[in-house]
């Protein structure tokens, strides 16, 4: 990936206000990413039915269940005309706060539980003063606990699970003209727009939002 411009962009948009929408509840159905994508969609201003996404991002665990991966919805954020950015942050409460502060809809892809090897979605709504709220699709909306409490389901393990930790989904409306950069294994854009307004908060992993290959990005300063 290319040096990102130490110039200052202006900021991506205002504040969502984000609304909270329950997961389907079936057996072998893991339906969690697909209401968050229901929730940030609606936040976005334009809404679509969680049952819909799902059928569209839906693919088999290795217990034959449905579930899916991150890049999976970011992939149907750019189907559905949103930009979508996949980090996975040094410090990554401090990438979170400042890309809901640009007025992105975060994506936090953790753990169910402290050292489950399962994944799960949840969509941040604050994070301040040593704490944290999410919409959690399986547990209820405007979840308070502290980062370090999150934490234990967001950071990485040492064993191999379906998280690697501490990576988010950032989805914005498109920057028209904005900084971009191309995917060298599929060729496909790169948005960098939010990327260069949070600066030196998202050192760390950029991940391409088509094929999930990864890049460190160059220090900002």
């Amino acid at each position: 990936m290319s040096r990102l411009s130490t110039a200052a962009p202006p900021a991506l948009g205002r504040r969502l206000t984000i609304p909270y929408l329950a997961q389907e509840r079936s057996p072998g159905v893991r339906a969690c990413g697909a209401a968050c994508l229901a929730m940030a969609y609606a936040a976005l201003g334009r809404p679509e039915p969680a049952a819909e996404i799902w059928e569209r991002i839906a693919a088999p665990d290795r217990r034959g269940r449905r579930f899916a991966r991150t890049v999976q919805l970011a992939r149907d954020a750019i189907r559905c005309g949103w930009s979508a950015t996949i980090l996975r942050p040094e410090d990554p409460f401090a990438a979170l706060t400042g890309a809901l502060e640009q007025g992105a809809c975060v994506l936090a892809n953790h753990r169910l539980s402290p050292g489950s090897p399962w994944g799960h979605f949840s969509v941040a709504i604050e994070c301040r003063a040593g704490d944290i709220w999410l919409h959690d699709p399986l547990r209820g909306a405007s979840l308070r606990q502290t980062t370090i409490a999150f934490d234990r389901c967001w950071a990485p393990l040492a064993e191999p699970g379906e998280t690697i930790g501490h990576v988010l989904l950032a989805i914005t409306p498109p920057e028209p003209g904005g900084l971009s950069d191309v995917c060298e294994t599929c060729r496909q854009p790169i948005p960098l727009a939010l990327v260069q307004q949070l600066r030196g908060l998202a050192d760390g992993i950029l991940f391409c939002p088509h094929c999930d290959t990864g890049w460190r990005l160059s220090p900002s300063a």
